[in-house]
């Protein structure tokens, strides 16, 4: 939820994929959050059901773009010098360049 910091009313309201368990990270008038859950869907590996990162207009709450991952996403993203970081329950750290058509993607 976004709400105006003078009259405390609420501007828009988004829903994320899944559980968010991180902050949400801003820059350049976008949100940045991780989402995914606790449980475990292999031995090894949580986040059942849709897992990934999310961004949003700071203005508006609308959907930029999302981008899956096979586990959940935690910790919070960080954003460095035009690339969204995020690590998944798999050690997998993505960087996505603001547009997630074309991630680089490392394995630990």
């Amino acid at each position: 939820m976004a709400f105006d910091i003078t009259s405390g009313e609420r501007i828009w309201e988004a829903q994320a994929p899944n559980w968010v368990h991180s902050e949400m990270i801003f820059h350049e008038n976008v949100l940045y959050v991780g989402f995914g859950n606790r449980f475990f869907q292999e031995p090894e590996l949580r986040g059942r059901g849709d897992n990934g990162v999310l961004a949003l207009n700071a203005d508006t709450g609308e959907t930029l773009w999302e981008y899956k991952t096979p586990g959940q996403v935690m910790p919070t993203p960080a954003y460095f010098k035009g690339h969204v970081y995020a690590a998944t329950e798999t050690s997998i750290y993505i960087s996505l360049m603001r547009r997630p058509e074309m991630p680089f993607i490392r394995k630990r």
